[in-house]
């Protein structure tokens, strides 16, 4: 059993124990011998703390309903994700079931909230060279994703989109990774594409910003974002 699943303290009746029916067994040990899924919940992050669990399903359940966040206003962004879990208590340790929900005007999922591409960010690793990250969650979608491309300006301050930096391809949700050629020192930006089977290129990220010296740091350096 996944440590984070003990409830010996309060004897399986904490919120989260009393949703993984740890009361069976005084909190001491995994009672759901079928295993489960449990869906979390997050503003502005994924999140995997059983805190943030919010539901908890059989794992032959192929659905499950909850409500909405209390007190949403327009814009609020909301991570979802379910994680399945064996007989043993051993959760899975992946994304392939989480999504991002932006919320409208009415405190209803905004129509763009089904695929997208989110957390893009950028690092400077060794050799004058950077990586890109993000996150894809391919929900509800009527066209899938075949590829994407990443485009950068060279340095020169506008983003070239007559041809891609480099393009990586797509299989499935979770996290993926480009890492760029040598750079020269200076200020460049990049931007994350996806092309879906029906032919059509999307601009799916912000711009993203960093600075190459030569003497690389690591760490997250993303400068700035602008909406495309």
């Amino acid at each position: 059993m996944d440590l984070k699943f003990f409830d010996g303290i309060f004897e399986g009746e904490s919120p989260t124990g009393v949703k993984l029916c740890m009361g069976v067994t005084g909190g001491d040990f995994w009672a759901r011998i079928g295993g489960c899924r449990n869906l979390y919940c997050q503003q502005d992050e994924i999140s995997s703390d059983p805190d943030n669990i919010i539901a908890v399903v059989d794992n032959n359940c192929g659905s499950v309903s909850v409500g909405k966040p209390v007190g949403i206003t327009a814009g609020d962004e909301y991570y979802y994700m379910i994680r399945c879990v064996n007989g043993c208590g051993d959760e899975a340790d992946d994304l392939h079931g989480a999504v991002r929900v932006v919320f409208d005007l009415n405190g209803e999922p905004a129509a763009s909230s089904g695929s997208a591409l989110f957390g893009a960010e950028i690092d400077r690793i060794e050799g004058q060279r950077v990586r890109l990250k993000w996150l894809y969650c391919p929900v509800s979608q009527d066209q899938e994703c075949v590829t994407f491309s990443l485009y950068s300006d060279g340095g020169t301050g506008e983003i070239d989109f007559s041809g891609a930096a480099g393009q990586v391809n797509y299989r499935g949700c979770g996290v993926y990774v480009y890492d760029s050629e040598i750079l020269n020192d200076g200020k460049y930006l990049f931007c994350i594409s996806t092309h879906l089977n029906s032919g059509i290129e999307k601009i799916m990220s912000d711009i993203l910003v960093v600075d190459v010296e030569p003497s690389p740091v690591s760490g997250l350096l993303t400068l700035s974002a602008k909406q495309v």
